[in-house]
C-alpha cells in the first residue's frame, strides 16, 4: 500500500468542489493539536479562504481572482499538514483535507541556489537573491539567530529577491530556503551565515 498524504495540488477543482475542501481545511487544520503552522502560514490562507467564500455568497465578480489568490496558500498548509501528519491516515483525515494515494507529485524540486544574501540598505535587514524557479509555489525561509538559537520559518510568495528584516544588528544569522510546490518534499539550501545592516 502506497503512503497517503493529502491532495496539495487544487488547481482542477470545481467551484463547488474547492470551497467545499477548503472550507474543510479552514475549520479542522486549527484548532488541531496535530499541526502547528509557521510564520502567518495558516491565518494568511484561512483570510483568503474566508474572501474567496464571501465573494462567492455575494456573487461579486472577484471570486476568480480570489481563487488565484488563496490557492498556492492552500497548497502550502496542505504539504504543512503531510510533513508533519508523516502519512499518519488519522492526523491526515483530521486536517480536513482529502487523502490521495500519492500525495501530489507536481512540483519536487532540487535546492534553491543562492547567488549572494548581503546586508540591506535598511537597519535590520538581509536581502537574498536566489536563482529563480518559476514553476514553484514560493519560498520557505528559514532564519536563525546564531547568538540566542531562537529559529523562525515562514511561507514568501516571492522566489527572487527575498528582504528579511526586523533583525538586530551585529547579531549573526543564518538563512537557507526552499522551494515549495505541491508535493510534501522540501530541500532547503545548505543555511549561510551573515550580520544584518547596522
Amino acid at each position: 500500500m502506497k503512503a497517503q498524504n493529502i491532495i496539495s495540488y487544487f488547481g482542477g477543482l470545481t467551484i463547488a468542489d474547492l470551497l467545499l475542501l477548503s472550507g474543510k481545511m479552514n475549520a479542522q487544520c486549527l484548532p488541531n493539536t496535530n499541526f502547528t503552522f509557521s510564520g502567518t502560514t495558516f491565518t494568511d490562507f484561512r483570510t483568503a479562504q474566508g474572501d474567496y467564500s464571501n465573494a462567492l455568497f455575494h456573487g461579486l465578480d472577484t471570486a476568480p481572482s480570489l481563487r488565484i489568490a488563496m490557492l498556492p496558500l492552500m497548497s502550502v498548509v496542505a504539504v504543512q499538514v503531510n510533513v508533519q501528519a508523516a502519512h499518519d491516515v488519522l492526523k491526515l483525515k483530521s486536517s480536513g483535507g482529502d487523502l490521495t494515494s500519492v500525495g501530489g507529485t507536481i512540483g519536487i524540486f532540487d535546492k534553491v541556489v543562492i547567488n549572494s544574501i548581503v546586508a540591506g540598505e535598511v537597519t535590520g535587514t538581509l536581502v537574498a537573491n536566489l536563482e529563480t524557479e518559476e514553476k514553484a509555489l514560493g519560498t520557505l525561509v528559514y532564519l536563525v539567530n546564531l547568538k540566542t538559537l531562537e529559529a523562525k520559518s515562514w511561507f514568501t510568495s516571492e522566489k527572487h529577491i527575498i528582504t528579511v528584516s526586523s533583525l538586530a544588528p551585529g547579531t549573526e544569522y543564518s538563512l537557507a530556503f526552499a522551494w515549495v510546490g505541491t508535493d510534501s518534499t522540501l530541500n532547503p539550501s545548505d543555511p549561510l551565515p551573515r550580520y544584518p545592516q547596522n
